[in-house]
Order: structure tokens, then C-alpha cells, then sequence
């Protein structure tokens, strides 16, 4: 074996070791980079909502009963929308609402919310329907 075989095998040990050493940095930064964005966005509230009951209150309006439900991982405060209409979109109306304060994790809150129906046609309502 001479010293100039001798040298370059030393480069090469020296060039796959610095190789190594750059995936394995990559790699843990790529792990590290999962569990700190898991850490963060794992723990977000989540929302079953429901209509339990609709009521007529006057000719253009209808009060909704709303259940929500906090089904995630962190307390969080819900923006809801109702929708109404009879069974051919001909009286529609909706309605947006935030609730005042936050559901815990397996909680849930119940709300009614005031939905004003077109042309008065609160009475012809048939579907009524909730998400948050």
C-alpha cells in the first residue's frame, strides 16, 4: 500500500463521514420539526354541533336550539352558522353566532340563536341545519 492509497482512502472515510453526519442532522431536525408542529396544532378544539329544536316567533323569524360540542383537545370558543329554508329554497334565512365563552375539552354548550327567514316565511320552514 503506498501513501498517496493510504490518503485518499482517509478522504473518502472523511467525505462519508461528513455525509453521515449531514443526514443524520437533517433527520433529526425533520423529526423535531413534526413534533413541535404536532405539539402545536394537536391541541385545537373541534366542534360537533346539532339542532335540537326550532321554534316559529313571529312571522319572519325562527329560534334555533343549538348543542355544540367540543370534541378536540383544547378549550375553544365556536363560531356557528344556521341555516333554514323549506323544502324548495323559496324562504331562506341564516344566521352567524360566537359563543360568549369557551367549551373545555368534552363539553358543550347550548345556545339559541334568532334566524330571520325571507318574505316572511318563517312558518314554512322545514330544514334547519348547524355547523361550526
Amino acid at each position: 500500500m503506498t501513501a498517496s492509497h493510504g490518503t485518499a482512502a482517509r478522504k473518502r472515510r472523511r467525505t462519508i463521514n461528513r455525509i453521515s453526519l449531514l443526514v443524520i442532522a437533517a433527520c433529526v431536525l425533520v423529526i423535531g420539526v413534526t413534533l413541535i408542529g404536532s405539539a402545536l396544532g394537536g391541541s385545537k378544539p373541534a366542534w360537533k354541533a346539532r339542532v335540537q329544536d326550532y321554534v316559529v316567533i313571529n312571522p319572519a323569524d325562527l329560534a334555533v336550539t343549538v348543542r355544540v360540542t367540543n370534541t378536540g383537545k383544547a378549550a375553544g370558543t365556536p363560531t356557528c352558522t344556521v341555516q333554514a329554508q323549506d323544502a324548495a329554497a323559496a324562504y331562506t334565512g341564516f344566521d352567524t353566532a360566537t359563543l360568549k365563552g369557551a367549551i373545555q375539552p368534552g363539553s358543550f354548550a347550548v345556545y339559541v340563536d334568532n334566524v330571520t327567514i325571507t318574505h316572511q316565511g318563517a312558518k314554512y320552514v322545514t330544514q334547519v341545519t348547524v355547523s361550526c
